[in-house]
């Protein structure tokens, strides 16, 4: 967890410093410090008896694309409700609470949609021949429906992938934004400054473009990847060696 935590935590600074410094030398080493703690935390993982993350999983043909695939859509989705909440804020100038109510009828679709797609992910299947998931209703394109039945549990703590994009979701998208926005722009946007000029908003608003740009490449990834998870050659319910227990 500290290997992981740190490694992440470098990368991510390094991409927020981003947004406000150029590219130099101090970011270069964040990045550089980041990756090499995220290797040492895969070499040890690869080692450990009981380890946090089992990458052994990735040996099942239908979890490697389901991961990732969870961590572009996690990055392609999360700092999109933060953009569209920053737009109606600092550009339409709209009060916290008009700009909150604007955004409740997406949840209520999704409230609506949510439980018929995982039912019919279950009834057509997540993948893996024979490791199908009784009906709960759960979201689709979860990595765990994929996996085999005896992992299930493993299966979907690895779901941390999904968080993972997440958290660099808003990273991501402030990242791309900035290459379009000066920092008193952004400033005035983030502070809920209602005197933001019009040209200030226009550029604002391109830069939001450009995240939403960034984001649609992120989701077409992540797309391609849950298409690309195939019917797995295992038997049901098989287990890659690594991933017994005592083994």
């Amino acid at each position: 967890m500290a290997l992981l935590g740190a490694g992440l935590f470098g990368v991510l600074w390094a991409t927020v410093r981003l947004t406000s410094e150029p590219f130099g030398g101090a970011i270069a080493a964040l990045y550089a410090a980041g990756a090499a703690l995220l290797v040492a935390f895969v070499a040890y993982q690869r080692r450990a008896r009981e380890p946090m993350l089992d990458l052994s999983l990735f040996g099942v043909p239908t979890l490697a694309p389901s991961f990732l695939a969870a961590l572009f859509q996690g990055v392609a989705n999360f700092a999109v409700l933060f953009l569209v909440t920053m737009y109606l804020q600092g550009v339409r100038a709209l009060s916290p609470l008009d700009a909150a109510l604007l955004l409740v009828p997406g949840y209520l679709v999704g409230r609506v949609m949510g439980p018929f797609g995982g039912r019919l992910t279950d009834r057509l299947g997540a993948g893996h021949r024979g490791a199908r998931v009784p009906g709960r209703g759960d979201p689709p394109v979860r990595p765990s429906k994929a996996s085999p039945p005896r992992v299930f549990g493993v299966a979907s703590g690895m779901c941390t992938f999904s968080n993972v994009g997440m958290i660099f979701s808003f990273a991501v998208a402030l990242l791309v934004a900035a290459r379009a926005v000066t920092q008193p722009v952004a400033f005035a946007v983030f502070v809920g400054d209602t005197s933001l000029t019009r040209v200030a908003g226009a550029d604002f608003l391109y830069g939001i473009h450009l995240a939403f740009y960034a984001s649609v490449a992120a989701f077409i990834v992540a797309g391609a990847l849950s298409a690309a998870r195939g019917v797995s050659r295992a038997a049901p319910g098989s287990v890659p060696a690594a991933s017994r227990p005592g083994v």
